[in-house]
């Protein structure tokens, strides 16, 4: 299951940061002539997909929390089946939370290698 959620995340993240890239650049140009480097920038544009995918892991984790056992419930009872209770551990808790987002910062770090590529002349091009 891990290898579909890291397969999507990585078309996710591609599509996405295609745009943000490409919406962008003229900021990119600018930050480069400041004086960032490269490797700065593509730091912080994979902060702000790791900072984006940790908050809505942790609400989908609280909500997981809240309403699994209901709603499968709900769904068993359906089937036949009377007693459904989950009771998954911190650890089985927050391990998705975690990789989810160590995947969304990788891929976006990974994706932001088009940052090297932006000439200083964007710039004048406009």
């Amino acid at each position: 299951m891990y290898v579909l959620v890291a397969i999507f995340i990585l078309i996710v993240t591609i599509m996405t940061s295609s745009k943000i890239l490409s919406a962008e650049q003229r900021d990119l140009g600018i930050y480069k002539t400041l004086g960032f480097s490269s490797a700065s920038l593509r730091y912080t544009f994979s902060l702000r997909f790791a900072i984006i995918s940790l908050l809505g892991g942790f609400v989908g984790t609280v909500l997981a929390t809240v309403f699994t056992d209901s709603l499968v419930g709900s769904m068993m009872k359906l089937m036949g089946i009377s007693n459904f209770s989950s009771s998954p551990g911190f650890l089985g808790a927050v391990l998705p939370m975690a990789v989810v987002t160590m995947l969304f910062t990788v891929f976006g770090w990974l994706s932001a290698e088009k940052i090297r590529k932006v000439p200083l002349t964007v710039l004048t091009a406009e």
